[in-house]
């Protein structure tokens, strides 16, 4: 009996956790979305491409990954 208790806290963190991925990627969305068109006015292009450090390339990299797996985990439960 006690097992089906901890199955069903299980779920509902679950459930909670996707909840909370699906609303911080929404947010995440309109900030990017506000942000980037704010940038876009007050840029200068460069003349020379610039040099990005490794890490921060590969942080963006993995920041990408995980809202993908965020956006088909909350799909598949939707």
């Amino acid at each position: 009996m006690c097992h089906v208790t901890v199955c069903g806290v299980a779920a509902a963190a679950a459930e909670w956790l996707t909840w909370g991925l699906v609303k911080g990627a929404e947010k995440t969305g309109q900030l990017v979305k506000y942000g980037s068109s704010k940038l876009r006015e007050n840029i200068i292009p460069a003349e020379q491409p610039s040099v990005i450090d490794p890490r921060a390339q590969q942080s963006a990299y993995y920041a990408h990954k995980a809202t993908r797996c965020a956006v088909q985990v909350s799909s598949y439960l939707g």
